[in-house]
C-alpha cells in the first residue's frame, strides 16, 4: 500500500511538472510567433515568461528572439543583455553572434561588435548578415571602401538582402561626399554616384519585398536627380561662352532649424557632424536630399527632416530662379 501511494505521488508530480513544461513550451512558441508577426511588445512579455522556466532558461533561441524584440523596440541595452545570454548558451551559433554584434554596434561598443562579427564569420563564412553588420561598423567608422566590400560580400551570399544594397549605396555616397569635401568637383567625378544608382536599381529588380525596398526606391529617385543635375552642370561648364554671359544672384538660406537629438544617439554618446547634399528647387522648395556623411543612430534621418524644413530664396540666372545643389552641415552635440 505504501509503495502504491509513493508511486501515485511520483506520477502526480511528473504530471504537474510535465504540464508546467508544456505551458512554458507553448508560451515560447507563441513568443517567437509574435516576434515574426512584428508584435514585439507582446513577444517580449511571452519570451520573458518562457525564459523563467527552469527547463527553458538555457534555451538560446528564446534569448535570441527576446534580444531581437528589444532591439526592434529601440531598447538596445536590454537587447544586448538578452543576446549575450543567447551566445552564452549556444556559442557555436553564427546567427546569434552576428545579432549580438549588431546589438554591440547600437550601444557604441564597436570593438566588441567587430570581435563578435569576426567569430560569426569564422563559424559561417557565408553569413550574409555578419558581413552586412561589419559593413555598417566600417561605414560608421568612416571606412567607406571596406563598407562597400562588405556589402558586396553580403549580396553575394544573399542577393535578396535589400539592406546590403542600401549599405552599398551609402558607402558609395559617403565616398562621393569625401571626395567633394577634399576639393574634387562633383560634376567631374560622377562614377560613385552612378555606382550607387546601379546598386539600388539591382535591388529593385531582385530584392525581397520588405520595408527596406521602399527606402531603396526612394533613394534611387534621389540619386538619379543628383546625377541629372551634375551632368547638366558638367555640360554647361563645357560651354564657357554661355557661362560668362550669365548674371547670377546666389542662393540665400532664410531659416535653418536645429534637428532633434535621438535617444539612441544619446545612449550611445554619439556626436559629430552630418553633411547633406541638398537640391534647392527653382520654385523655392527642397527637392531632394542625400546624406554625404552620416552618424547613424537615427541622426541622419533627423538631419534630413531638419533640412526639409529650411526656407530659402532660389538662385537666379539672368533674373530667372534656377535649381542648385549645395552642401548643408548639421552639428550634433550631446550637451
Amino acid at each position: 500500500m505504501k509503495f502504491s501511494f509513493c508511486k501515485i505521488l511520483t506520477t502526480l508530480i511528473f504530471l504537474v511538472l510535465s504540464a508546467g513544461f508544456s505551458f512554458a513550451q507553448s508560451v515560447r512558441e507563441k513568443g517567437i510567433e509574435l516576434y515574426r508577426q512584428g508584435n514585439y511588445s507582446e513577444a517580449i512579455q511571452a519570451l520573458t515568461l518562457a525564459a523563467k522556466d527552469k527547463a527553458l532558461k538555457t534555451d538560446g533561441e528564446i534569448w535570441n528572439y527576446l534580444g531581437l524584440a528589444y532591439l526592434n523596440q529601440d531598447k538596445p541595452k536590454d537587447g544586448r543583455k538578452a543576446l549575450e545570454k543567447a551566445v552564452k548558451y549556444n556559442p557555436q551559433s553564427s546567427i546569434y553572434r552576428s545579432n549580438l554584434a549588431y546589438a554591440y554596434l547600437l550601444t557604441r561598443k564597436t570593438n566588441k561588435a567587430q570581435s563578435e562579427v569576426a567569430k560569426a564569420i569564422q563559424l559561417d563564412p557565408k553569413n550574409a548578415n555578419a558581413f552586412y553588420i561589419r559593413g555598417i561598423t566600417n561605414l560608421w567608422e568612416g571606412k567607406y571602401e571596406p563598407a562597400v566590400a562588405d556589402a558586396d560580400q553580403a549580396i553575394s551570399f544573399n542577393k535578396k538582402l535589400s539592406a546590403a544594397y542600401i549599405l552599398k549605396s551609402d558607402g558609395l555616397l559617403f565616398g562621393f561626399g569625401r571626395q567633394w569635401q577634399e576639393g574634387e568637383k562633383p560634376a567631374e567625378n560622377l562614377d560613385l554616384l552612378q555606382q550607387a544608382a546601379d546598386a539600388l536599381e539591382n535591388c529593385l529588380n531582385g530584392c525581397q519585398k520588405d520595408n527596406m525596398l521602399k527606402i531603396a526606391e526612394e533613394r534611387l529617385e534621389t540619386v538619379k536627380a543628383f546625377l541629372d543635375y551634375f551632368k547638366r552642370v558638367k555640360d554647361n561648364s563645357n560651354n564657357q561662352t554661355n557661362q560668362a554671359a550669365i548674371n547670377k544672384t546666389p542662393l540665400t538660406i532664410l531659416s535653418k532649424v536645429k534637428p532633434f537629438y535621438t535617444d539612441a544617439a544619446r545612449q550611445a554618446n554619439v556626436e559629430g557632424t552630418i553633411d547633406l547634399a541638398v537640391l534647392f528647387g527653382s520654385d523655392g522648395k527642397i527637392k531632394h536630399i542625400v546624406v554625404l556623411k552620416g552618424l547613424g543612430y537615427g541622426l541622419d534621418q533627423q538631419a534630413v527632416s531638419a533640412a526639409r524644413m529650411m526656407t530659402f530664396e532660389p538662385q537666379t540666372e539672368n533674373g530667372k530662379p534656377v535649381s542648385v545643389v549645395r552642401k548643408v552641415r548639421f552639428n550634433f552635440d550631446i550637451y
